[in-house]
């Protein structure tokens, strides 16, 4: 599975707020083959998450800054995939019910980042 993210920013239209940032995950991962350490810092007002990816191997930095609206579009994302697999354990179970009209309704991820 590939992730194609056409939000988010390389760079902040204001300084990093170092003194409000609490580190959420910082751990070594392969991405793509490719073995990095990740770094995700969070800051609540204005929130922002910073991740933070070096390539181990070539020495490089990628840094890309999400706002609330970049998390909630991939947290409805990933809700619009748990609604879509339920719909379809729904059609197998009871074929009768297979044109059954979908409602978008706020997701378990999206309502408790929203609660946050």
């Amino acid at each position: 599975d590939a992730v194609f993210i056409n939000h988010g920013d390389m760079v902040l239209t204001f300084d990093w707020p170092e003194s409000q940032a609490s580190l959420l995950l910082r751990g070594g991962r392969v991405l793509a083959g490719k073995h990095a350490m990740i770094t995700i810092h969070e800051v609540p007002d204005p929130y922002v998450l910073r991740i933070v990816a070096y390539d181990v191997e070539l020495g490089q930095e990628f840094v890309l800054f999400l706002h609330s609206r970049d998390v909630l579009l991939l947290l409805d994302t990933r809700d619009a995939e748990l609604a879509q697999a339920a719909k379809d354990m729904m059609q197998s179970q009871h074929p009768s019910d297979a044109e059954t009209a979908y409602t978008h309704l706020k997701g378990p991820c999206v309502q408790a980042f929203s609660e946050r």
